[in-house]
């Protein structure tokens, strides 16, 4: 077994996990302290301590879960990388694993959000989460927080807190957030789809009943919340509703359909497909369908999208929800290795890995389809099942009929038979590069085809046609089995939009309202943030003038913020009266107003100055740079001075 590099699992932009390149998956359990039906929150707020965009789907950023992530996750050891040199060129085995989180990704990163914006606010990292955007880096460490799902200590600490009851999950919580930093993301779940979201505060309308405060990325800013009926151990929660006290689509669950992730198993969490392979790792699969006509039969019993549980083994929806009937829902089928047999009658995309292989395959969704999956191996008799198997830096894909593959660790045999009944046969080895075997019906004349991967960027293909006749041709090309991502299926494809909710403008708005009415005061005054753009050249042709982001946050507890301007002249006219310190009539609190106003990616470099303080440089990352003023406890007027010349 080769060494490895001890690798940092990158959650936030400072925050860093460690993790480790070996196998995992003990068993988990959990201790539930006693409830404290008292008040308690953790400091954090949706603004400015959440992200000010929405959860989004994967075609809505060009970014993707790549081999740099899979680097900065579990290092570039051998079962990573198939070299210590630079840039990574990932093994078929972590290829394997970048694509089931790639097609996890299709209908959002809930997990990721909620994960990055605990772990920012934990460390107090700056800028502030509500100003940072949707791109580069940011959006890289959101999927990489979203990926640690998938990681076996992570799905055992979901499991065994999804075995508690919803009053002590409460209990939890109360505890966890009485040190200040919230530790567990949250997950509810019904026959739509799953949802994470971010536990910051318990209130307590009534004795029996716990308003679990979240930080709820669909809604940016929003006052959104969980309530949970200790007496019927049932919860409620508004996932579509503009206004979450009356929503008349309101998600209801009870015990099993609710469940809280400490982030301590993301730290503690290891490579998932590392290690020595001794088989006692989890079998994991991800079941994308438009449908619920699918189920799994295991060695624990049959699961399925109405069956959740069978012995030890579960079945959820993946925490990305989706709400519209017919559309896409991904579940996570996680339990007892051993042999499996996955039955569907309409189109799906299954991934996922035995402890010993990663494997995935789609249907075309024309017949009833059964595959079977091994610790070593799939097969399946359905001809239009297209399947891949990775084991370590062997890959093979094959489709036709009565098809299967299996690995012995040193290679992947592929067996299929055309439509006429010819047999074809093929090895993959680390040597032969990525092999696939097309033998299924419909290529006219064609018996069968045989692709080889034989340079990164070239594939050779030998077809076979009906009378024996073999012919070879090698062009530019990349095997699938080779990529980080797939295309998925048509009918499994997801919107850019998440169904099921208002638009993103709408959702906003509706946050900024909701939460003003839910923080009503009786004494706090009015001071005016302006800003002096004086020494900024506003015209088309500047060079600083374009480019670049621009937003104020106003932490006052309504989770108020300006939309992020994109011109210099937007940020002259940029002003705003906010709530400044006072007593909340209701509450009888004393509460203060913090700002922060931050400036991104302009093109050259410029320099702020925050009221009375001294003139500051933007700080250069890459070929932008950025600035932010963030002034506590604002009780009079503050011009924020702007100008695109260096000032010391």
């Amino acid at each position: 077994m080769n060494s490895h590099l001890k690798p940092t699992l990158l959650i936030g932009l400072v925050v860093a996990i460690l993790s480790a390149c070996s196998g995992g998956g003990a068993s988990t359990s959990v201790s539930v302290p006693p409830l404290d039906a008292t008040p308690v929150a953790s400091g954090l707020n949706p603004s400015p301590d959440g992200f000010s965009f929405a959860n989004f789907a994967s075609t809505a950023s060009t970014e993707e879960f790549n081999a740099d992530d899979m680097v900065a996750m579990f290092g570039n050891g051998a079962e990573i990388c198939t070299s210590t040199s630079s840039p990574c060129t990932l093994t078929a085995e972590a290829a394997a694993w970048a694509r089931m989180v790639n097609q996890a990704r299709s209908s959002g990163h809930c997990e990721g959000l909620a994960v990055m914006s605990a772990s920012r606010f934990q460390e107090k990292s700056t800028p502030a989460t509500f100003s940072l955007q949707n791109s580069g880096d940011t959006t890289h460490a959101i999927i990489r927080a979203f990926a640690t799902q998938f990681l076996n200590e992570t799905t055992n600490a979901t499991k065994a807190w999804a075995k508690q009851s919803p009053s002590d999950i409460v209990a939890a919580l109360s505890a966890s957030l009485k040190t200040g930093k919230p530790e567990f993301s949250l997950g509810v779940y019904t026959d739509g789809g799953g949802h994470a979201i971010l536990p910051y505060a318990v209130e307590w309308p009534s004795e029996k009943v716990a308003k679990v405060k979240v930080y709820d990325s669909n809604w940016p800013g929003g006052d959104r919340y969980v309530t949970v009926d200790l007496e019927s151990q049932e919860w409620t929660f508004s996932f579509s509703g503009k206004d979450p006290a009356n929503d008349p689509n309101i998600w209801k669950g009870g015990k099993g359909d609710i469940d809280i992730t400490p982030l301590s198993s993301r730290v503690t969490g290891t490579c998932p497909f590392c290690g020595e392979k001794s088989g006692v790792q989890k079998t994991l699969l991800l079941i994308r369908s438009a449908s619920s006509d699918w189920e799994v039969e295991t060695p624990d019993g049959t699961v399925s999208a109405t069956n959740s549980s069978a012995g030890e083994t579960t079945a959820q929806p993946l925490r990305s929800a989706s709400t519209t009937p017919g559309a896409p829902v991904d579940y996570l089928v996680y339990g007892t290795t051993g042999k499996t047999k996955i039955t569907s009658k309409s189109v799906v995309a299954v991934a996922g890995f035995t402890g010993s292989v990663g494997f995935q395959y789609t249907t075309s969704g024309k017949n009833d389809t059964t595959v079977d999956i091994s610790a070593s191996g799939i097969s399946t008799d359905d001809p239009t099942v297209t399947a891949t198997l990775a084991d370590g830096n062997i890959v093979a894909t094959a489709s036709g009929e009565n098809t299967s593959l299996t690995s012995t660790g040193e290679q992947i045999a592929v067996v299929t038979e055309t439509e006429s009944g010819l047999k074809v046969e093929a090895t993959a080895t680390a040597d032969t590069g990525a092999i696939a075997v097309d033998a299924s019906p419909d290529k006219s004349g064609v018996g069968y085809t045989i692709t080889t991967q034989s340079a990164p960027n070239e594939i050779t293909v030998k077809s076979v046609d009906d009378a024996g006749n073999e012919t070879e041709v090698t062009k530019k090309g990349q095997l699938d089995s080779t990529k980080t991502s797939n295309e998925l299926p048509q009918g499994l494809e997801a919107p850019a939009v998440k169904p099921g909710l208002p638009s993103v403008a709408v959702r906003i708005a509706a946050a900024k309202v909701s939460a003003r009415s839910n923080n009503a005061v009786s004494t706090r005054g009015n001071a005016d943030i302006s800003f002096d753009t004086s020494g900024w050249t506003i015209a088309k042709t500047a060079s600083g003038s374009k480019g670049f982001q621009a937003n104020l946050v106003v932490n006052d507890g309504s989770g108020s913020s300006i939309p992020a301007c994109t011109d210099i002249s937007c940020v002259k006219g940029m002003s705003t009266s906010i709530l400044t310190s006072g007593t909340d009539a209701k509450t009888q609190k004393s509460t203060t107003t913090s700002m922060t106003f931050t400036m991104a990616n302009v093109k050259t470099a410029f320099s702020v100055k925050c009221g009375d303080a001294p003139w500051q440089v933007a700080t250069q990352s890459g070929s932008t740079y950025a600035a932010y003023c963030d002034a506590a406890d604002i009780t009079s007027d503050l011009t924020i001075y702007i100008s695109n010349s260096v000032k010391n």
